[in-house]
């Protein structure tokens, strides 16, 4: 039986590919839209300037590679 205390971290994390967020000028709407469709309960706020991905999501892609 798996519990906390046995539970494989690669069964509690996200995956890259799985990872949901949205830019900053978006609607609200968008958001809640995200949310309820990937049955979530946060999404990172990310920043797009210029084409570039936020600052969040970039960290986030560079910790992980």
């Amino acid at each position: 039986m798996l519990t906390v205390k046995n539970l494989p971290i690669v069964l509690a994390m996200t995956r890259v590919p799985n990872v949901i967020y949205i830019y900053e000028d978006e609607l609200v709407s968008d958001a809640l839209r995200k949310l309820i469709l990937h049955e979530i309960d946060c999404l990172p706020v990310v920043r797009d300037e210029d084409g570039r991905q936020g600052d969040c999501l970039k960290n986030f892609k560079n910790y992980i590679n």
